[in-house]
């Protein structure tokens, strides 16, 4: 039942009393009655008579699933902060391994995160369209072959065989798992967020390392992006802190001003900085790179425990208190909030457009805002001392000092959940995603060698079109993620004469809602560029209309077109769109078909199509007379 004067607001018809038939509206997102709000934790508007309802069937599916296990730190010690941070760097005269008598071409390759961009650095002679050169991933900084590069030639200079043009697939490290300990140099890290490797004299000095943050950006001085690891001291004020490109490699920075820094925050629209707040003073120190902290802003109080970034602001949570203060460039004064309550909020959130915070006052105190100035209360699902809220891949995840956790994906509706053991809990919580598997990663809450790895996310919610008694469409507004298999979907509506057919399928890399910064105005389209990763956008192609590359040459309208999976059908190419390039061999079309191809003939990714000209029929029936008269006797 969707409704509400255009709001948004929607919840199931999903009880009914068989005498009088009236309805029992129930919400998708807890099972009580009343409306959900399309975006959670919106203010529902009451129905009423301007009011226009659908009633349509309920798509709901399987939960993918919560496991934690545990693991061991290399070496016992007080562990107070873990990060996943992104990685970055530039390859430069690689070669890779090629099968054909091509020679001399060499790359560059840039890795940001976990995507790769190459660019030939030396053409070579005597290579071949269609051909492949890997570039072996342990020479990309990866650890194995899922890491390889593999480039496919899509054109060469047919005079000398250089490369022209190539496309390429396959996927870089991503990022790498840090963990620091209290009044040490000793620190770890991991490769994959399961295993750790001892790092003896991994921080510049024994401070009593309170926080860390990472951030990739661009700097505007260098080839790619820049990735930063920046860590902080706290217990007594000093002017403590460090970087590292790298998570291993780490370097000391003055703070400037002597404070107790208890945690540090990266993000920024179009000018990226680190933000570092302290539990003593008002004072924010702010570094565009986490090496010079150069730029000061100004809290409206002391005792702040925490800081985040999300919505183009910084906001940052005070303890023993109700308030909040935010800004939207980090630098000068600050501007006051307030909480729902008086409570000792300790740790804060951003992910999937809302703040998310919790205290640490044994209780089940937490609350959320989708802007960062106004809060709404919402409740913990079981009473802890909670110590650290993250987010990773749609799910918000809390720690606490026992086994206790909880998970929610929008702040509203907590789920009880257990960590792997009891020993305290844990004391820092961190999400990554390395090779594209994401994990949520814990470190122990007192000394020792605690950690664990936990493997969850959202579950898949979605909205079914109708139309003349059939379901055409199933619209996903939550793609879901941390599925180890393709969950299962239901259909409910107590009218339907056939159930509806379905395929599921799951990808890496899905790009879930965006969060808006700002909308703007007057746009009739727009685009926009994805700097992790490199996907690509994973829909069927059914109807007259199939996106194409790597073409040779651009055929004429009245070809004969074969799809690589239906090699027993002939479609008639009715015209060529957007034809885009200019070399042969690395063309891109919308090539318009007839017949339509039908949902369940649309191609995969990467299907072949062949094209076939000066086809007559009489060829098709076997009987080929194309070129009679136009050759010698014997010809």
């Amino acid at each position: 039942l969707t409704g509400g004067a255009g709001v948004g607001q929607f919840g199931i018809i999903s009880t009914y009393n068989s005498g009088t038939k009236t309805a029992g509206v129930i919400k998708e997102s807890d099972g009580t009655s009343g409306f959900d709000h399309l975006i959670a934790g919106t203010a529902i508007v009451a129905p009423d008579a301007s009011s226009t309802y659908i009633i349509e069937p309920r798509v709901t599916f399987s939960a993918p699933g919560y496991t934690s296990t545990a693991a061991t730190l290399p070496t016992s010690g007080t562990w107070t902060a873990v990060k996943y941070g992104e990685t970055a760097a530039v390859y430069t005269t690689l070669s890779g391994t090629y099968t054909g008598s091509g020679v001399g071409a060499t790359f560059t390759v840039i890795r940001n995160g976990w995507k790769y961009t190459p660019s030939v650095q030396t053409a070579g002679t005597g290579y071949a369209r269609l051909q492949t050169i890997t570039i072996l991933g342990t020479n990309l900084g990866g650890l194995s072959t899922a890491n390889d590069l593999v480039i496919t030639i899509t054109a060469v200079n047919p005079a000398t065989g250089a490369i022209l043009e190539f496309d390429h697939s396959g996927y870089g490290i991503g990022g790498r798992y840090v963990a620091l300990r209290s009044g040490s140099t000793v620190g770890a890290t991991s490769e994959d967020g399961i295993a750790w490797d001892t790092r003896a004299s991994l921080m510049p000095s024994g401070a009593n390392w309170s926080a860390m943050t990472a951030g990739l950006f661009d700097d505007g001085s260098t080839v790619g992006k820049v990735s930063k690891f920046v860590a902080v001291a706290g217990t007594s004020p000093n002017t403590t802190g460090a970087y590292s490109e790298d998570g291993i490699t780490w370097t000391a920075a003055n703070m400037v001003t002597s404070a107790t820094w208890v945690d540090v925050a990266f993000g920024g629209f179009g000018s990226q900085k680190f933000v570092a707040v302290s539990s003593d003073s008002t004072t924010v120190r702010i570094s565009n790179d986490g090496e010079a902290w150069d730029q000061t802003g100004t809290l409206t109080t002391t005792g702040f425990t925490a800081v985040a970034y999300g919505k183009n602001r910084f906001v940052a949570i005070k303890s023993g208190t109700a308030v909040t203060n935010y800004s939207s460039s980090g630098t000068g004064t600050w501007t006051a909030g307030t909480l729902p309550s008086i409570s000792n909020w300790n740790s804060i959130a951003y992910g999937n457009n809302r703040f998310v915070a919790i205290s640490n006052t044994s209780g089940t105190i937490a609350a959320y805002s989708l802007d960062g100035i106004t809060w709404t209360a919402s409740t913990l699902p079981d009473i802890a001392i909670w110590t650290k809220v993250t987010y990773g891949q749609g799910v918000f995840l809390a720690v606490s000092t026992t086994t206790t956790a909880a998970t929610s994906p929008d702040g509203v509706t907590w789920t009880t959940r257990t960590t792997s053991t009891a020993a305290n809990g844990f004391s820092a919580i961190t999400f990554g995603n390395r090779d594209r598997y994401g994990l949520f990663v814990g470190v122990g809450g007192s000394s020792g060698q605690v950690a664990t790895y936990i493997r969850t996310g959202a579950t898949t919610r979605a909205r079914a079109l109708v139309a003349a008694n059939k379901i055409f469409q199933v619209n996903i507004t939550e793609p879901g993620s941390g599925y180890a298999v393709e969950p299962t979907i239901t259909f409910t509506d107590p009218n339907n004469t056939f159930e509806a057919p379905v395929a599921m399928r799951k990808g890496s890399s899905v790009l879930a809602n965006p969060s808006f910064i700002n909308r703007g105005t007057q746009y009739v389209t727009s685009s926009a560029e994805v700097d992790i990763g490199d996907g690509y956008a994973n829909l069927y192609q059914p109807g007259s209309f199939v996106a194409v590359r790597q073409l040779s040459e651009q055929p004429p309208p009245g070809s004969n077109v074969v799809f690589g999976h239906l090699p027993d059908r002939v479609f008639k190419l009715v015209n060529v769109i957007t034809f885009l390039g200019t070399n042969d061999g690395a063309y891109t079309a919308f090539l318009q078909i007839s017949p339509t191809l039908t949902i369940a003939e649309a191609p995969e990714d990467q299907v072949t199509i062949t094209t076939r000209l000066r086809y007559s029929q009489c060829r098709l029936t076997g009987h080929d007379f194309l070129d009679i008269g136009t050759g010698s006797f014997i010809e």
